[in-house]
């Protein structure tokens, strides 16, 4: 078993590589982002186990830079974990930092899925399947009925 910081240290190696660093790609995105009207700050983390607790994912993240919060997603109805949850940074450079260092870092067993994000509002906490949970598990569960 590798403690998941050990191999987010490898990952961190690779960021102090690129210190100072400009690259075309992440200039635009700053410009087009950062500078525009839409502070991207946010991230969907997305495929989380339903047993990843929020402290782990401070843990994790704030390795890359300071976070403002974290918001689990729950379960609507039974207020449980839902597998999914909004990080949100001080600065854009730390959001698109971990997009790129920690899109599929795995934990808790499972891959973790990244994507940018506009910005939480309040009500996304929720799952928005019909049952309160996630849509894919109702997915999965009509499909397991019907096999």
């Amino acid at each position: 078993w590798d403690p998941p910081f050990q191999k987010l240290d490898s990952h961190l190696s690779l960021l102090d590589k690129f210190q100072g660093i400009k690259s075309e790609i992440f200039s635009n995105l700053i410009l087009n982002y950062a500078g525009g009207k839409k502070k991207l700050i946010t991230l969907y983390i997305g495929n989380l186990s339903y047993l990843t607790r929020e402290e782990q994912l401070w843990a994790l993240f704030s390795q890359i830079g300071e976070l403002k919060r974290v918001i689990m997603g729950i379960h609507r109805y039974n207020l449980t974990p839902c597998g999914f949850c909004f990080i949100e940074f001080y600065y854009f450079s730390d959001s698109y930092l971990s997009l790129l260092f920690l899109s599929g870092f795995k934990l808790d067993g499972r891959l973790l899925r990244i994507d940018l994000d506009e910005g939480f509002v309040d009500g996304r906490q929720y799952g928005r399947g019909k049952r309160g949970g996630q849509i894919g598990d109702e997915l999965k569960r009509k499909s397991k009925k019907g096999k």
